[in-house]
């Protein structure tokens, strides 16, 4: 029982570059959104003419509703479209998407632009999440997919925690254009791994592949 149990910890080391390359990329991508969700409501308050609580909630649920309202028919899309190269596309542009939103943000002094960066920011997720979770499927390693789902929760977990911690830090000592340039940064970060899921993908030959 004993060396059945080490067999399944060493397959770590063989989990697939990937997977690995995805729960990287999502670590930076959650870890920026940590960063201010949390004060969300506060940066709101500080930084928008006319800005609130109330204006907080409708930011908020247009990045869902917007979010929402795309999800769908973006997957449907990439389901349709043969092989994997959709997908890339669609998670890469939405990553751009997000590394823009911090950047615009530090811009923007009135409601309506919030709004209309929160449209963006919705936009971006809407492209990422359903192609990010079709690649992770494929290529989850099969007798580990609790393992590795495990991982890729307990890696988020991990960054939302820490990010929410750094958030509060880097306002508080720097201020909030510096807390936005970090999440854009971050934002960068898991583009970057991205391309390497690219590359993955190509060295193997199944960019195409079902």
């Amino acid at each position: 029982m004993k060396k059945e149990v080490n067999a399944d910890l060493f397959s770590l080391s063989k989990i697939s570059m990937v997977i690995r390359f995805l729960v990287i990329s999502d670590f930076f991508i959650w870890g920026s959104w940590g960063l201010i969700y949390p004060i969300f409501a506060i940066y709101i308050t500080d930084n928008i003419q006319g800005g609130g609580l109330a204006v907080a909630g409708i930011a908020y649920g247009i990045f869902v509703f917007t979010r929402s309202l795309f999800q769908i028919p973006i997957a449907i899309f990439a389901d349709k479209t043969k092989g994997e190269k959709d997908d890339f596309w669609f998670m890469l542009s939405g990553t751009c998407l997000l590394i823009l939103t911090p950047i615009l943000m530090i811009y923007i002094d009135h409601i309506w632009q919030l709004y209309a960066v929160q449209v963006i920011h919705g936009l971006g997720n809407a492209a990422i999440y359903p192609t990010r979770m079709a690649i992770f499927t494929r290529h989850i390693d099969k007798k580990h997919e609790g393992l590795e789902w495990g991982i890729f929760q307990t890696m988020m977990d991990i960054s939302l925690a820490f990010s929410a911690f750094l958030g509060g830090f880097i306002v508080s000592s720097f201020g909030w254009n510096t807390l936005l340039i970090t999440r854009s940064v971050l934002y960068f970060l898991g583009a970057l791994f991205v391309l390497g899921i690219y590359r993955q993908m190509k060295k193997g030959k199944i960019l195409f592949a079902r």
